[in-house]
Order: C-alpha cells, then sequence, then structure tokens
C-alpha cells in the first residue's frame, strides 16, 4: 500500500520537476545479497519493476494513412497527423497497429482522433472523437511497394513476394542499425536510392560496392561515397554477436544472439546446434527453440550467412569482445 501511495505522490508532483517522466521505479532496498539472489534477466533486473503513469492524450485531425513494410514483409498502417504536441514533442504519425484496428475504429480521412504515447514514447491513437464525411481508411488488397499478393498471416498483412524491394531496403537498414552492424553513414535514404538503382540486392552487397558505384548526384558526393565505403570496411571488425544480430534470425535479438555466439562460439557450432542444446540455455523454452531452428536453417538465411562469411564478417566469438 505505502508503495503505490509514494508513486501516486510522484505523479502528483511531476509538474514541479525539471524534466519529464513517465512512471517510477521500484527498487529493493538492499544493494547487496537480495539483489545477487534475484539476479537479471536478459532484458532487465528482476529486483526493479516501473510503474507507469496514465498516458496523457490529445485531439487532432486524421489526414491520410500510410502503409509501411518491415523486413519480413509485415505491413504496418501508420497514420498522418496534422502536426500536435504531445509530451513535450510535435506528433505527426501514429501507430495504428493491422486492418483490424482500422474496422474496429471504422476511420475516415478527416475524422478528429484522440493520440496518446504508449510508455510516453510511441505514439497511437486511441479513438475517433468525431466522425467526418470524408473518405472510408482502405485496406491496401496487393503490396504498395511491388503489387505482389497480399496474404493475412494473424492479423497481419504480409507481402508475398520474397524480393520486393521494401523488404530489400528495410532488411538493410536493420543490418545497419545501431544494435545491429552500427554502419555509420549508410542512412535509409541512400540505401533507398542504392536499392533503386539496382546496386543493392542484400546486405552482403554492401561489402562488394565501391566508391564509383555509390556516387549519386544531389544525395551522395564523392567525400560522402568515401566514408561510406570506409565505414563498411570497417564493420568488418565487428565481434561475432553484432554480426549474429544483424542476419536477423527469427526469435534472435541483441541479448539472444550475445549469449548464443558466447555459448556456441562459431557459426558452423551454431548451425549444427541441436534443439537440446538450445532449450537448455536460460530463457529458451521449446517454441523459440524450433523459431530458431527453422529460421536459421532456411535458405533465406544459409545464404547471407555464406556470402557474409565470403565477405570477412566475423563468425567465430572472441572472449574478450564486449558483448552489450
Amino acid at each position: 500500500g505505502s508503495v503505490i501511495s509514494d508513486v501516486h505522490s510522484i505523479k502528483e508532483r511531476e509538474g514541479e520537476l525539471d524534466y519529464a517522466i513517465d512512471g517510477a521505479v521500484v527498487k529493493t532496498l538492499s544493494r547487496g545479497l537480495c539483489r545477487t539472489e534475484l539476479g537479471c534477466g536478459t532484458h532487465d533486473p528482476n529486483w526493479a519493476i516501473a510503474f507507469k503513469f496514465t498516458p496523457v492524450s490529445v485531439c487532432t485531425t486524421l489526414r491520410g494513412v500510410v502503409w509501411q513494410i518491415g523486413r519480413k514483409g509485415t505491413l504496418t498502417p501508420v497514420a498522418v497527423l496534422d502536426p500536435v504536441d504531445l509530451c513535450g514533442t510535435t506528433v505527426t504519425h501514429a501507430s495504428l497497429h493491422n486492418e483490424d484496428y482500422i474496422r474496429e475504429l471504422g476511420l475516415h480521412i478527416g475524422d478528429q482522433v484522440t493520440v496518446y504515447k504508449a510508455a510516453e514514447i510511441i505514439p497511437q491513437i486511441d479513438c475517433v472523437v468525431e466522425r467526418m464525411n470524408g473518405p472510408k481508411v482502405t485496406i491496401p488488397k496487393i503490396c504498395p511497394e511491388c503489387g505482389a499478393a497480399l496474404k493475412r498471416i494473424g492479423a497481419a498483412l504480409v507481402c508475398t513476394n520474397e524480393e520486393c524491394t521494401a523488404k530489400i531496403k528495410a532488411e538493410i537498414r536493420y543490418f545497419v542499425s545501431r544494435q545491429a552492424m552500427d554502419i555509420i553513414g549508410v542512412a535509409a535514404a541512400v540505401i533507398d536510392e542504392l536499392v533503386n538503382l539496382g546496386k543493392l540486392h542484400s546486405p552482403a552487397d554492401l561489402y562488394k560496392l565501391k566508391k564509383a558505384e555509390i556516387l549519386v548526384p544531389g544525395l551522395i558526393a564523392e567525400t560522402k561515397a568515401h566514408a561510406i565505403v570506409s565505414e563498411i570496411r570497417f564493420s568488418k571488425d565487428r565481434p561475432f554477436h553484432k554480426v549474429l544480430t544483424a542476419i536477423g534470425i527469427n526469435g534472435v535479438a541483441a541479448s539472444m544472439a550475445a549469449l548464443l555466439a558466447k555459448t556456441f562460439k562459431t557459426m558452423d557450432a551454431l548451425n549444427n546446434a541441436t534443439k537440446e542444446q538450445l532449450t537448455a540455455l536460460d530463457g529458451v523454452a521449446d517454441t523459440l527453440a524450433d523459431t530458431i531452428l527453422k529460421s536459421l536453417h532456411s535458405e533465406k538465411k544459409q545464404t547471407p550467412i555464406k556470402e557474409l562469411t565470403e565477405a570477412g564478417l566475423k563468425m567465430t566469438y572472441e572472449e574478450d569482445a564486449p558483448t552489450g
């Protein structure tokens, strides 16, 4: 009871602080044996828990919906909004989750909607407060990028074309991102342009690029092209667990990649891992083990693993390499 009261008290004093907060963290008082016994998971400590405050919402106008395509081909609807201030930032876009959520809200262009930030970070549409006479938001029947058929998997719409350029762009963006290979300078606009020009078809193609190939008038000048090629070359020194993260095996985010790299030491050993070996690891249940093995052994992952190995990326764990 006193803990909840303290959290409410912090909420009441929120306006007196010189910085924004989204909740309060409760920790065990002891810094010694108690915290050691409770331990930590792969993502957060077991001796602390966060209480989130009820999010603030504001009203704005829905101007449109765009469909973003991820590296697995999943289409995510994103609302385009009139700019509105929310929790200290100007919001112009918000998540709409999936087609079922759009149907549930019955959205029309021009509707007045409320927007809130989930965990004070991701803007999301909550409800319609006033319906207008604009056109109804339509659900695409074909991929907006490549025109291929869409398939419903669970609640998601997925592009069925493995060669969809939107998938390739998203896959390369993830590969160069900070949590993966952390290749500075390879921005989304650069990736989009090089894919559109047919110079990039996969992450492995990055390591084949020459400076002359990536000179794009108005976007990539000679100095920038030189810097990009250098950063790509330097990325070959990234440790095994970063490479494993970048490959994008289903179920293997950064923390799991670090665990697998440290456990199996080499990509060859991981390729030969059994389900029993995986489920013996902390936090790996049967379902996750099956997901990892199915994705790892697929041609879609084995081909880039082979190509990235040939490109000279590290496929062996080094004891001195930091894992996080």
